[in-house]
């Protein structure tokens, strides 16, 4: 009995430090999924608007920009493949040739409007891409994840900071409120 009672004054401190860990917990994961799902928002609209295109009678090569070094570059991209995956025109190069994708990402694609995911087409290099699928392509959009990756990075860091200072600041008002109490029990006795 004299156990318990001897942790029971640290039951405020721990629940306390508890509700921090999971409302800076949940900062992150809201945040976090929230720049994550952004990352893919341009290139839906591009890769939709380019297979509504090129189901209307537009060529591959018209829907295609400047080229892009997509392990270098923040700038959007697409690329058209046709239907066993072969690049047909592009504006997405790694290595100087058209980024390489697999053909179940392109698959992917064929069962709902759009697929969404991660692509490493070479060591070091994340882009976020999306592919739709037209009568007779696949129209994929992508872009780096450079960007996306530092502030997911800051945003760990700034919500680890606050969870850390937040529960030194409630053991000290515990610690100080705890100490206090002791001290006015012990004076009373006296």
């Amino acid at each position: 009995m004299e156990l318990i009672s001897k942790y029971s004054r640290h039951v405020p401190l721990v629940g306390a430090i508890a509700i921090v860990v999971v409302v800076f917990g949940t900062i992150y994961a809201v945040a976090t999924t929230v720049l994550q799902m952004n990352a893919n928002w341009p290139q839906t609209q591009l890769a939709q608007d380019g297979a509504v295109k090129l189901d209307g009678g537009a060529t591959p090569q018209s829907l295609i920009g400047s080229n892009v070094d997509a392990s270098r570059s923040l700038a959007l991209f697409t690329n058209i493949y046709d239907k066993t995956g072969r690049p047909i025109a592009g504006a997405g190069y790694i290595e100087g040739k058209i980024a390489q994708i697999s053909r179940s990402a392109l698959k992917n694609a064929d069962e709902k409007a759009y697929s969404t995911f991660t692509w490493q087409p070479k060591s070091g290099v994340r882009l976020a891409a999306v592919v739709v699928r037209a009568k007779n392509y696949y129209v994929v959009s992508g872009r780096s994840l450079a960007e996306i990756d530092k502030t997911v990075s800051d945003v760990s860091k700034l919500t680890l900071s606050g969870a850390v200072f937040s529960a030194a600041a409630i053991y000290g008002v515990l610690w100080m409120l705890t100490n206090k109490q002791g001290r006015g029990d012990s004076e009373e006795h006296s």
